[in-house]
């Protein structure tokens, strides 16, 4: 990165260099494309979600038209028991229903039948011919049976409340898993946002860290010199020691944390190693654009938003198991046009004629008699309903502080940063100064690595600041997400 105006102040911070060729830059906006697309946590929690409301048709079926069919055929040549039974029985069927169930609980059936049967008399009988003619039929018949039947709940699925509440509970389970999916992929968004600004902030703190180290040093020889000719005091020389010895060390670990920041930049967005060879956005200018900005709520936090849904759930369960106790009591009716002849054509035409039809209209009736089971279902989903409501109580009162903390900490750091940036101005302009005073004699070359130590660290503490509330920005993000 470039800090001209550090350089120009000074001089002694980092050492002249020309590069052949800048690297390539990579803006955050690009750096979180590259995580959504690369990175396979991300592309499968994106999967989930696309997935969570297909999956959630499936209870609609339901209430989706069924189609049945089946055909048999009978071959039956099994030795007889008496003269009264065929010698063989060859038959066959076959169905055809369709059947649609509709919320307001009514089913309506639609079918289409046709048997065959050709019954062969026994060779030999004892019974006379006339008998044998009149119990088994000498050539094949048909029967054709067009059936339409309806049915309605008037207890227990009255009206569909049933059917509509478990497909409902099933919408909203889709909804909430969906949303919450949602939340995790933001999170993962936010971690990228993260370790970016971090990343940042590591190759900086390594150049100052290199630098503080330099001036360290530089103080150190200037220091081992004056102890040589005894101008200095022993502890002033221990001290001077002492720091230079925290600077190496300050830099090492400013490197194993630029090193461990950039492994992790780089897995985010699926690529090995250590290295990140991208020019990255100028965390300041960033900040400075960001902190002209304030937080806004947006709304409910997705994770809030999920626990309301799974409220809801829970509460259609408590509804479902209060149903499921109540007796099935359904009433139904069917029409059945007959027709019998020697083809199947003849057996159908003579069906719809209505000359012979079957009328049947009843009710059926269930009731579960396990009561003390129906309870404890009743009650383990009033259970499950109230920790529901606690569940979403503290996911409010959570969301409300985590909010609270956001608003305040991006206060306190926009104030720390003004003040900051404030004290950086006057450490560069006590630098200067130090610099003119060099030159003329009036400040010594103590005083003047002194001034730009000072300058360096103060430099250092606003991209801190900064960084900081670029991390709030995200969160705020986060907490705003939809």
């Amino acid at each position: 990165m470039k800090y001209a105006r550090f350089l120009a102040l000074s001089p002694l911070v980092f050492m002249a260099g020309l590069a052949w060729a800048e690297p390539a830059s990579l803006t955050l906006n690009d750096y979180l494309n590259q995580v959504r697309s690369d990175n396979p946590a991300f592309r499968a929690s994106l999967e989930t979600q696309r997935g969570f409301p297909l999956q959630s048709w499936e209870s609609h079926l339901v209430y989706s038209p069924n189609l049945y069919a089946d055909i048999n055929y009978l071959d039956d040549r099994k030795e007889g028991a008496s003269a009264m039974q065929a010698e063989r029985t060859r038959s066959a069927d076959w169905n055809v229903e369709l059947s649609n169930l509709f919320p307001s609980g009514t089913k309506l059936s639609a079918s289409y039948g046709v048997d065959y049967m050709h019954q062969y008399m026994p060779a030999s009988s004892s019974l006379p011919p006339s008998i044998v003619n009149g119990l088994f039929a000498s050539l094949p018949y048909y029967d054709a049976a067009p059936s339409i039947s309806i049915s309605q709940s008037l207890c227990r699925d009255f009206m569909g409340i049933s059917t509509r509440a478990g497909v409902s509970r099933d919408d909203v389970i889709a909804k909430a898993s969906e949303l919450s999916e949602r939340y995790r992929s933001k999170q993962m968004e936010f971690q990228a946002e993260q370790t970016y600004w971090n990343l940042a902030y590591a190759r900086i703190a390594v150049d100052f860290s290199r630098s503080l180290l330099g001036q360290a040093r530089k103080l150190s020889e200037w220091t081992e010199k004056k102890a040589v000719l005894h101008l200095i005091e022993e502890i002033d020389l221990l001290q001077i020691r002492a720091n230079l010895k925290v600077r190496e060390n300050n830099l090492r670990i400013a490197e194993q944390n630029l090193l461990s920041v950039a492994r992790n930049f780089n897995a985010l967005r699926n690529t090995g190693g250590e290295v990140v060879d991208e020019e990255l956005e100028d965390i300041k200018g960033r900040a400075t654009l960001t902190a002209g900005f304030s937080l806004t709520k947006g709304g409910d936090r997705l994770d809030v938003q999920t626990s309301r849904l799974f409220l809801k759930a829970a509460e259609l369960n408590a509804k479902m198991a209060l149903n499921r106790a109540l007796p099935a009591v359904n009433a139904f009716g069917t029409l059945t046009l007959n027709g019998h002849a020697g083809t199947s054509r003849d057996a159908g035409e003579a069906s719809l004629e209505g000359e012979h039809p079957t009328y049947l209209v009843g009710v059926t009736v269930s009731a579960p008699l396990g009561v003390k089971a129906l309870k404890s279902t009743i009650d383990g989903y009033g259970m499950a309903n109230r920790a529901a409501k606690h569940n979403l109580e503290q996911a409010i009162k959570d969301a409300e502080k985590d909010w609270g903390e956001a608003v305040q900490n991006w206060s306190d750091t926009k104030a720390s940063l003004v003040l900051a940036m404030e004290i950086e101005d006057i450490q560069g302009q006590k630098y200067l100064k130090g610099m003119d005073g060099f030159h003329d004699g009036k400040t010594s070359m103590f005083q003047l690595l002194s001034f730009s130590e000072d300058y360096l660290q103060a430099q250092l503490n606003s991209l801190q600041l900064a960084r900081t509330l670029l991390i709030l920005d995200a969160q705020a993000r986060l907490y705003n997400a939809r």
